[in-house]
């Protein structure tokens, strides 16, 4: 064997190196895109559909079928991370107690995140309470502003003259990829009830 042929195997080894190592990276490249993309994709679908929920019932705050209500009486609680309010939920002229309030980091302890909690929407109709658990939240903040739209500082004693309320809310995968979660944020969005307005 030559002097030529064992510098060719050694160049061809370190070649075929460089090409293993190279083909490993954009491997692992196209892997992390992947599972960021999938991570994004699933923060972003888990906020649509909470915030959706969230903008139908914030809606609906002092309505009641066919009846004129007393919307002074509309929101009952009002805090920044829980609200009580009555409205009439399945449209048969009997006003229903909703709530939303934020669990503890505690209720999601199985997940890795150690930030993320349940926002729990309970309906409390004629017949029993319904409780919706909506998982994955890491922020749930609600600001509330009065009728001259000054912004109310807590706590809240009278809820009467509450017009407009601000959410502030973050959704995060449970699991990381590479320690870091991903997110998706809903900020500034004000709901101005209708009913809340004709009190």
């Amino acid at each position: 064997m030559g002097y030529s042929t064992i510098i060719d195997i050694i160049g061809s080894t370190i070649v075929g190196g460089l090409l293993m190592l190279i083909l490993f990276r954009t491997n692992s490249s196209a892997v992390e895109n992947t599972y960021n993309y999938g991570s994004d994709l699933s923060a972003q679908q888990r906020l649509a559909v909470i915030s959706k929920i969230i903008d139908y019932d914030f809606s609906k705050i002092g309505y009641c079928k066919n009846q004129v209500t007393d919307y002074t009486g509309a929101i009952k609680y009002a805090d920044s991370t829980q609200i009580q309010f009555y409205t009439d939920m399945n449209d048969d002229g009997i006003r229903d107690s909703v709530t939303y309030k934020l669990g503890p980091t505690s209720d999601l302890s199985r997940t890795p995140n150690p930030s993320d909690r349940i926002i729990y929407r309970t309906v409390y109709d004629t017949t029993f309470p319904q409780i919706d658990p909506l998982a994955g939240v890491t922020v749930f903040k609600m600001i509330y502003y009065d009728t001259s739209g000054t912004l109310m500082s807590f706590p809240i004693s009278n809820t009467s003259i509450i017009r407009k309320i601000k959410i502030l809310l973050k959704t995060e995968t449970s699991a990381p990829f590479n320690g870091v979660y991903a997110s998706a944020f809903l900020e500034d969005t004000k709901y101005v009830a209708y009913n809340i307005n004709r009190r």
